[in-house]
């Protein structure tokens, strides 16, 4: 029926090689709309630098964590007792502003026992600027995997919850634990921006914040060997949606149809002959 409402009133004449041509030319079309759709899937995108407020000391605990920019005290004290055993209850923070280092050098769980530590207490914020304007799937947080009490109960699998901001719009979400198993959780942790507020838009740069943890009763803590962003970079341009727009449906029904219209010919012709 369909052909017949498309088709029904021409008189198509195409000989056997030309409507192989054209049905290469089709076919083409849509592995080039296949292949642009799947550009759209999650690719990891490169974090140049990336900034971070209320971050604590990067050797604390003797565990350094690398970092090329500025590292400058700020006004602000830790709500953590970091000290402990020595009872220093309010260590200073610090601002890190236009450098890389360990949150972005492609190690990561083999990157023990380097990374930052962070704590839901000390209203830290994580900034990332990318290499070039992208869409955002998800945002993912590596722990270094280790046999350490320290370290199989801290890793970012702990994480339960951040705010992203970009474009002037936030959005909070819960965090999906996943990977290698640290203590009572996943040692990694997703952000997945899919379906939010967030999805579709172009940003280069991406803060995290508002950090909450899962198991607050046993410390509030966290650290993080390696921060990786998933999406698709397309220079600012609109994001290539993952289902096909109207009209690729209607190549595809229009390429089908020529097809059956074209092998009723042949059989017909064969029948006439």
């Amino acid at each position: 029926m369909v052909f017949n409402l498309l088709f029904g009133n021409m008189d198509v004449h195409l000989t056997d090689k030309k409507f192989q041509n054209n049905m290469k030319k089709m076919l083409l079309s849509l592995t080039g709309i296949g292949l642009l759709m799947l550009s759209a899937l999650a690719n990891a995108q490169s974090v140049l630098t990336y900034d971070i407020k209320n971050g604590v000391t990067p050797n604390l605990m003797t565990w350094p964590a690398t970092y090329s920019g500025a590292i400058t005290p700020n006004s602000n004290l830790s709500g953590y007792d970091y000290g402990r055993p020595g009872g220093l209850s309010a260590l200073p923070l610090f601002d890190y502003t236009g450098g890389s280092g360990t949150l972005n050098d492609g190690a990561k769980l083999d990157k023990y026992p380097y990374h930052f530590f962070f704590s839901s207490m000390d209203q830290s914020s994580i900034t990332l600027h990318l290499s070039s304007p992208s869409t955002i799937h998800t945002i993912d947080f590596f722990s270094p995997t280790t046999e350490t009490a320290l370290g199989n109960a801290y890793g970012s699998g702990n994480l339960s919850g951040a705010t992203i901001s970009f474009g002037g719009q936030s959005v909070s979400l819960s965090s999906d634990p996943w990977g290698p198993t640290c203590y009572l959780t996943s040692c990694n942790d997703r952000f997945n921006l899919l379906g939010t507020s967030l999805d579709g838009m172009v940003t280069d740069t991406i803060t995290i914040s508002n950090f909450s943890v899962s198991r607050p009763e046993l410390d509030p803590l966290f650290f993080v060997s390696e921060i990786t962003v998933n999406g698709a970079a397309n220079g600012g341009l609109p994001s290539i949606p993952a289902v096909p727009e109207p009209q690729t449906y209607a190549m595809l029904l229009g390429g089908l149809a020529v097809a059956g219209f074209m092998a009723r010919r042949r059989k017909q012709a064969t029948r006439e002959a």
